[in-house]
């Protein structure tokens, strides 16, 4: 994707994105074994096979299940009580991502671009804003995985604007109280342009720099991987690189 990228590409390119990282991501389940499935995943409470049973939530959220958590804070209780209800069955949660991404291709060309649907935490979303949340899952839960297995699974830095771009405001949901008397903005520089995160007016913001004015403090990170910054912040995979990023994620719930 090219910077500047517009709402009707990201709804359409995205998909294509989605299409093929799921089906790496099916090639890549169907690789785990029954040890795999059992094996811890580091600093969390499920193990593999539990990560896989809520990766396959997270598709059927995308047309059969349209629950969706009022808060930030009962995400997690829902998504402990999807994989307590689906349980650990590797090859049944493939085949359901294989079976989502079916009925999506059929519905996605005749949704108008601009439609907003439901998200957590009270939260619209439009379906480029939905791809690109569905590609930090997969990052995120594939990087899980391979923590406890060893076998990588990842997503290229190019293919995570969108997300970036069209995903990132949701993270207005998961301020915490003290962030929203903040005046502050954070300036992204990655490969494919600048994105603008801003904390002002009690919301938070992001997008295009040219879209989201600066704040009276403003940052600067230079960046050159956006899976790796994604893995840190939010997603808190990772340790933050610096002073900068910690004093953002401090802001954020954890996602």
């Amino acid at each position: 994707m090219r910077d500047g990228m517009t709402l009707e590409e990201a709804h359409h390119d995205g998909f294509r994105l989605v299409q093929q990282h799921s089906l790496r991501c099916v090639a890549y389940l169907g690789t785990l074994s029954a040890a795999d499935a059992a094996a811890p995943v580091p600093d969390s409470d499920w193990t593999v096979g539990e990560v896989v049973a809520h990766l396959r939530s997270v598709y059927e959220r995308y047309t059969i299940d349209r629950r969706r958590a009022p808060t930030a804070g009962e995400v997690s209780v829902q998504n402990a009580e999807d994989v307590e209800r689906l349980g650990v069955d590797l090859r049944a949660a493939a085949e359901s991502i294989e079976a989502q991404l079916a009925q999506l291709a059929a519905v996605v060309p005749h949704v108008d671009p601009t439609a907003e649907f439901p998200f957590h935490g009270g939260r619209t979303v439009t379906m480029a804003g939905g791809w690109g949340n569905l590609l930090c899952e997969l990052l995120v839960h594939g990087d899980d995985i391979a923590a406890a297995t060893g076998k990588p699974f990842t997503l290229p830095s190019a293919d995570l604007e969108i997300a970036l771009r069209y995903t990132s405001p949701l993270l207005d949901g998961w301020l915490v109280p003290s962030a929203r008397d903040l005046d502050e903005s954070w300036d992204l520089a990655f490969p494919f342009g600048m994105i603008r995160f801003s904390i002002g007016d009690g919301r938070f913001c992001s997008g295009a720099a040219a879209d989201v004015p600066r704040r009276s403090t403003c940052h600067r990170l230079e960046l050159d991987d956006a899976s790796a910054w994604l893995l840190r912040v939010p997603y808190r995979r990772r340790p933050p690189a610096d002073a900068v990023e910690a004093h953002l994620l401090a802001q954020l719930l954890p996602v």
